[in-house]
């Protein structure tokens, strides 16, 4: 079972923008290492090796950050789903609950009439 969080874990505009910033440099450095890739001089194979290592580490660093992220921002999920059903408590009408309880009332009687239904007792013959 998972607590429902207490505290607020922010996640400030500046953390997703260095995610941005570091995507967007490992996307420079493939674009030049793929540009030297045509220069005839340069070890082609070498350099794919390289790219690979690039593309493989990105995809490890993001998938990290992104683990983080997520179980941070559900964690604030579960502070403001508290806070707005606390909220939604105070300003509930004191007659909904007679309301709901009638309700409840008439959904287990139609529950109680169609068991009925579907479930006939037979009467035994003498």
């Amino acid at each position: 079972m998972t607590s429902t969080p207490s505290e607020l874990l922010p996640v400030s505009q500046s953390v997703f923008q260095a995610v941005t910033e570091a995507n967007g440099s490992f996307e420079k450095l493939i674009a030049d290492l793929e540009a030297l890739q045509q220069v005839s001089f340069f070890p082609s194979g070498k350099l794919a090796d390289y790219l690979n290592v690039i593309c493989r580490l990105r995809a490890e660093i993001n998938l990290t950050l992104i683990e983080v992220l997520q179980d941070r921002e559900m964690s604030n999920a579960g502070y403001f789903d508290r806070l707005c059903l606390e909220r939604e408590q105070e300003l509930k009408d004191p007659d909904d609950v007679l309301l709901d309880a009638e309700q409840r009332k008439k959904q287990i009687a139609e529950e109680q009439q169609q068991e009925i239904t579907a479930n006939p007792i037979t009467e035994k013959q003498n």
